[in-house]
């Protein structure tokens, strides 16, 4: 019971962390037009999921990264070309600056593939945002580029690991390494520990 609390406190967290009162009148409004089932609704969403990047470095089975495979759509779409710049990126976020209670950025693609996620996340945080980024996170990060993730704004990290030999995880996450996943995680930790962050 105590972990289901905990997991419950820990996702209502991105909503209620930095929450001011135009956020709670938003999020009130919502909440109403949802309840009443509008069909047009005036408040913005509580959170907004904005994908800067649909790259990604890895080609899972069941993602559309994986190998085309004859299929004429996938074999069409050049991901590598297609990116938010920062100035993009700032507009929207100024468009939902009080509003809105947090921003995911991620979607078809991870978000530590484009090279400007760092001060991505700056920005939102800087704007009263919680930052929630979902990854493979199998990268060969430095020790310095752990400690601009940390020190970025992100406030919530989702890392996928399906698999504890990389044998198992190599079935699911074409490309990646588990090792690196492992110390990144590790030294995640350890630089939000000795920030003494919950998040």
């Amino acid at each position: 019971m105590t972990d289901k609390i905990h997991q419950f406190l820990r996702r209502t967290s991105w909503f209620t962390d930095r929450l001011t009162l135009a956020k709670f009148r938003n999020g009130l409004s919502a909440g109403f037009s949802y309840l009443l089932r509008r069909p047009y609704s005036s408040p913005y969403p509580l959170a907004l999921k904005v994908d800067i990047s649909p790259v990604c470095n890895l080609k899972c089975p069941v993602c559309v990264h994986a190998a085309p495979d004859g299929n004429a759509l996938l074999e069409k779409q050049d991901f590598a070309v297609h990116r938010m710049s920062v100035e993009q990126f700032r507009s929207i976020v100024d468009q939902v600056r009080g509003k809105v209670s947090a921003l995911s950025l991620y979607y078809l693609g991870d978000p530590y593939a484009h090279p400007k996620v760092d001060e991505m996340c700056g920005i939102a945080r800087d704007a009263n945002l919680n930052v929630h980024l979902s990854t493979n996170f199998s990268f060969r990060f430095t020790d310095e580029r752990i400690r601009r993730i940390v020190d970025s704004g992100v406030s919530h990290l989702t890392v996928c690991v399906d698999g504890f030999s990389q044998e198992t995880y190599s079935r699911t996450r074409i490309n990646g390494r588990l090792d690196f996943v492992l110390s990144n995680l590790e030294r995640v930790c350890k630089r939000r520990n000795e920030l003494n962050r919950q998040f």
